[in-house]
């Protein structure tokens, strides 16, 4: 709204940086030989923030992502829900369980103090 009521102002809005998760399993074949193909294992809360189009580094390489499933699996040991995250590029080789992963999110330019907003308002 701010923005068509003040056309002149430049708004921008940043993400807060994603610290990052790991790639899980609950699938025992998973758990042994890990990932190939265009999908891999996630916390299903790690994975909630993620939407198609969204850009994660994913062991090092960056991979878009084309869709998160809806049901998952349940890790036997810590019973935190697992959900699958599919990428549009392939794994190319096999992502091990515990190999990191993270969102992308746009870095503000140098010197913009995050900490705080300020709105000005009438």
């Amino acid at each position: 709204d701010l923005e068509y009521s003040e056309p002149d102002l430049s708004i921008f809005a940043y993400e807060q940086a994603d610290p990052g998760s790991v790639v899980t399993a609950w699938e025992s074949i998973h758990m042994k030989e890990g990932y190939s193909g265009t999908f891999f294992g996630a916390y299903k809360e790690a994975a909630a923030k993620l939407k198609k189009g969204d850009r994660i580094n994913l062991d090092g390489r960056v991979r878009s992502v084309k869709k998160v499933s809806r049901k998952g699996g349940v890790d036997a040991h810590d019973h935190r829900e697992q959900v699958y995250v599919y990428v549009d590029e392939d794994i190319n080789g096999i992502l091990k369980v515990g190999a990191k992963w993270k969102k992308i999110t746009a870095t503000p330019p140098p010197g913009e103090d995050l900490s705080r907003v300020i709105l000005y308002y009438d």
